[in-house]
């Protein structure tokens, strides 16, 4: 998804993610006994080097979809050194989430990530995108 960016501001980008297993593939069902990842790519343009030595926070959700919890899992944060490609890891430990209780029922879920600007004095600013991956089966053997 796109970056939301002051109009005329020289700056953009976007939001990507994944959902990786604990081996580090690329996944649609994961064991909720094995540790697995949520890898977000930021593509960032700052045009006129506005923004350097700022970062992104990246904060990750878990939904249940259809009735049911949602719970954060997880948050993690990269450094902007100029235009580029910027990726940063959450990693989701095993039996997680637990929403409140203990692991999760197998079910469909969806997952989603907020990239969240901060300024060189770690206020957030306005700039921010989101992504989410395709549903996700959480299986409970």
């Amino acid at each position: 998804m796109t970056l939301e960016v002051p109009a005329g501001s020289g700056l953009g980008g976007s939001v990507a993610m994944q959902v990786l297993d604990n081996s580090g593939g690329e996944t649609r069902v994961l064991d909720l006994n094995e540790p697995w990842r949520i890898r977000v790519r930021i593509e960032w343009e700052d045009t006129f080097n506005l923004l350097v030595n700022t970062s992104f926070e990246v904060h990750a959700f878990v939904e249940s979809i259809g009735p049911g919890p949602e719970e954060f899992l997880g948050s993690n944060t990269v450094t902007v050194t100029g235009t580029g490609t910027y990726t940063v890891d959450i990693n989701v430990g095993p039996n997680q989430p637990q929403f409140g209780g203990p692991p999760a029922i197998s079910s469909l879920y969806k997952v989603a990530v907020v990239a969240e600007h901060r300024n060189n004095a770690n206020n957030e600013t306005i700039i921010a995108g989101f992504a989410e991956a395709p549903a996700v089966h959480l299986r409970n053997p």
